[in-house]
């Protein structure tokens, strides 16, 4: 069933926040919704990169046919999540705050609330991304749903594994802590006349690694319950 009525709008004014906020970090140009390429595309470096919002309590969802699809592309450079504190306590209980915000309050209202709790972004190269999938491959964590046209299998990025990566425990995804490091500072940024303080984690890859970090041929042989 299609979302609607304020839930919807609340999804677009989050998804359109993020947009701004890795457009400042990363760069480049923010592309049109449904774009195979990505959301944000560097004419520079002529990489496009995918964005995820996602509250804190939950942790970004990512569908799977989009995330292989940008694992085969060699044009498709890395994920941005952009975190934000979305539960407080609200009538003596802790509770999802941006439905509830925009319908009190509207669209400013929501843009307010993610500009004074959007508190971390972080930047993972696609290969490291389709580690973390192997891993939830491997603790069942992938899950399938039957839609109204077609059935979509996604996976949910938790915040701890972000964490994690940060921390360098690159071996927990069955990674060689050898190739690969961590980076994080501290940033002010401004959207829209607003000031967001973000901590900014990186995960980079050494040079060597760049050119083959995965063999695309593992992409054919995945499998998983259904």
């Amino acid at each position: 069933m299609a979302k609607s009525g304020p839930y919807r709008r609340c999804l677009e004014t989050i998804e359109s926040f993020a947009h701004k906020v890795a457009q400042v970090i990363w760069g480049g140009e923010i592309l049109d919704h449904g774009n195979h390429g990505g959301d944000l595309y560097n004419p520079n470096s002529q990489k496009f990169s995918e964005v995820k919002a996602s509250g804190l309590s939950n942790g970004p969802i990512i569908e799977e046919s989009q995330m292989l699809r940008n694992c085969e592309s060699i044009n498709h450079e890395s994920y941005i999540f952009v975190c934000y504190c979305n539960r407080q306590e609200y009538k003596g209980k802790i509770r999802n705050m941006p439905v509830r915000i925009i319908r009190s309050h509207g669209v400013k209202g929501l843009l307010e609330f993610l500009s004074q709790n959007t508190t971390c972004v972080f930047v993972v190269p696609t290969p490291i991304l389709y580690a973390l999938y192997l891993s939830e491959i491997r603790l069942g964590r992938i899950r399938t749903y039957n839609m109204k046209d077609r059935t979509k299998t996604y996976f949910r990025l938790r915040y701890p594994d972000l964490t994690a990566l940060m921390e360098q425990k690159f071996e927990k995804f069955g990674l060689n802590p050898k190739h690969y490091s961590s980076s994080k500072e501290n940033r002010v940024i401004t959207i829209d006349g607003r000031k967001i303080t973000l901590e900014i984690g990186r995960v980079l890859i050494s040079e060597d690694q760049k050119s083959d970090s995965f063999d695309v041929s593992d992409f054919e042989s995945v499998s998983h319950p259904a």
